[in-house]
């Protein structure tokens, strides 16, 4: 595994999925960007760890596995990835067979200096909308409605 794919892993495993928070510091520059679907731009690592921040306190059992991944040119990182919500967070009308819920996404993250300086982010944010249990916001999608 390449040095810039194990700095994403560490994101996705250290900082998502155990909710190592601090480690955020070492994983990201300072001036991070995240760059949704929506075409919206979150800047730095603390609005990065409040929006992380309201995903676990909302599904704090949702969890991540990575299914591929390619590193690329000039330090970027191709991740495709499966968010895991547990059944306890779907609708009861959810149209998996055993309640939990698979979403897909793809991420590429350029990584320079051995941190992730920005973030490309598409994942089916409006299936998760449509599925996670009614009352639950932490998406906030889409985007227009916050």
């Amino acid at each position: 595994m390449k040095e810039n794919e194990k700095t994403v892993n560490r994101f996705w495993d250290e900082v998502y999925n155990q909710g190592n928070f601090e480690a955020m510091d070492d994983i990201f520059a300072p001036g991070y960007v995240l760059h949704d679907l929506a075409d919206r731009k979150d800047r730095g690592v603390d609005r990065l760890r409040e929006i992380l921040s309201e995903v676990q306190a909302a599904v704090p059992d949702t969890r991540i596995t990575i299914e591929d991944q390619i590193s690329a040119e000039e330090g970027k990182v191709v991740t495709r990835f499966k968010i895991h919500v547990p059944a306890q967070d779907v609708a009861q009308e959810s149209s998996s067979g055993d309640g939990q819920l698979e979403l897909n996404g793809i991420s590429i993250s350029r990584v320079s200096g051995g941190r992730i300086e920005e973030t490309w982010l598409l994942w089916e944010a409006l299936l998760a909308e449509q599925e996670i249990k009614p009352g639950t916001q932490f998406w906030r999608w889409p985007p227009w409605r916050w």
